[in-house]
């Protein structure tokens, strides 16, 4: 098959799918579609994220209705309740102290070595963790459970957790960074909202 005959099969078969048309297409012996195609059959090459930023809480530490509004699990918004704090905890929060910050800012240190991903900026807070890393061989949704793991093991091994804590709030905040002006904005956040004694050192 010739390079001229398969870029016309190429053409054939995409452009009626594209434009939405279900009759054939003639062509000129002169033209060549494919390069016209080329960005929407390889769009993808194109969207591919350089980092992630991702954020995950204490578990217990931001309820439901509670002032900064939360999502469930189905995608549905659930607005802020001032009655909310009237309302029992069922899952009080573990809230960490400097210690326990840095033990979880070694482990994911640890994970990111070992993976070989880039840990390009992390703030450990006394109930939430940011992280900006690139991973380009793992989706975000599994970089954040090793990162959840690996802290959890150090922190019962540290003995500050018990055997059968959770710690973690399911899921979290994965977000994907597609250029450098979007990586930098983002890193600056997270120094920002690192504790006094993390930004010292």
């Amino acid at each position: 098959m010739t390079g001229r005959t398969l870029t016309t099969v190429i053409a054939r078969c995409s452009i009626p799918a594209f434009v939405g048309f279900r009759h054939s297409i003639s062509f000129h012996s002169g033209f060549c579609w494919f390069w016209l195609l080329f960005p929407f059959l390889f769009c993808d090459m194109y969207n591919t994220p350089i980092a992630y930023f991702l954020t995950f809480t204490v578990r217990g530490s931001w309820r439901h209705g509670d002032s900064h509004g939360s999502w469930k699990r189905n995608g549905q918004f659930v607005a802020p309740d001032s009655n909310v704090g009237s309302k029992p905890n069922k899952n009080p929060p573990h809230y960490f102290n400097e210690e326990e910050c840095q033990i979880i800012e070694n482990a994911l240190n640890e994970v990111c070595l070992e993976r070989q991903w880039v840990l390009h900026e992390k703030s450990v807070l006394c109930n939430h963790v940011h992280v900006v890393v690139t991973a380009s061989d793992i989706v975000p949704e599994n970089v954040m459970k090793l990162l959840k793991a690996k802290a959890t093991m150090r922190l019962r091994k540290s003995g500050f957790v018990g055997s059968d804590e959770k710690i973690w709030t399911q899921h979290g905040s994965t977000k994907y960074l597609f250029d450098e002006k979007a990586l930098q904005t983002v890193c600056e956040y997270v120094i920002q909202q690192k504790p006094e004694w993390s930004a010292a050192k």
